[in-house]
């Protein structure tokens, strides 16, 4: 305990001290207007990413998955959270909006790679299964889905789909 976390003869918790997935600590923050829910939101991500019995960790922290050491401070990430990408969507609807690193193709959650994207579009990257298509000459493309494919290489989405079921040549 720091001497300067006793106040008027009673004690307060070290801010500093660990308390969070074994790595994360609340800093000295002012209060937030979103407070309770980013708090929410930081803890769950440390959990992900740090504590083998989180039923999410095998997606994240067994798969290599990070939190930037910074943000390990809940005060850090108070600090930096209104700068990132989407924050003023989250705001205006805290339900609808997830925090998310896959969406700069990134493995570490941190300000630079971690945006507020929609839910149903974060929920479309944990579902995300590739589409591969190759080419006669064996050239592999892949892409998000048949239809994304079709769309980038100039051809129609049905006929694409027609070929896969086998109803017309390639």
């Amino acid at each position: 305990m720091r001497k300067d976390s006793i106040r008027d003869g009673r004690s307060r918790r070290d801010p500093y001290e660990v308390t969070v997935a074994g790595v994360g600590y609340l800093g000295e923050c002012n209060e937030h207007p979103m407070h309770m829910r980013l708090k929410k939101t930081w803890s769950h991500m440390l959990d992900r990413c740090y504590v083998p019995s989180c039923k999410e960790y095998a997606y994240y922290g067994a798969k290599g998955v990070l939190v930037c050491t910074r943000w390990h401070s809940f005060a850090a990430f108070l600090e930096d959270i209104q700068s990132i990408p989407g924050y003023s969507q989250f705001r205006s609807d805290p339900g609808g909006y997830h925090i998310d690193k896959d969406h700069f193709g990134g493995t570490v959650y941190s300000p630079e790679t971690t945006a507020w994207i929609p839910r149903w579009v974060n929920r479309s990257y944990t579902h995300w299964k590739p589409f591969v298509a190759t080419s006669p000459s064996g050239v592999a493309y892949t892409h998000g889905s048949a239809s994304m494919f079709a769309e980038l290489h100039g051809l129609y989405g049905h006929s694409v789909s027609r070929c896969l079921r086998g109803e017309r040549p390639h």
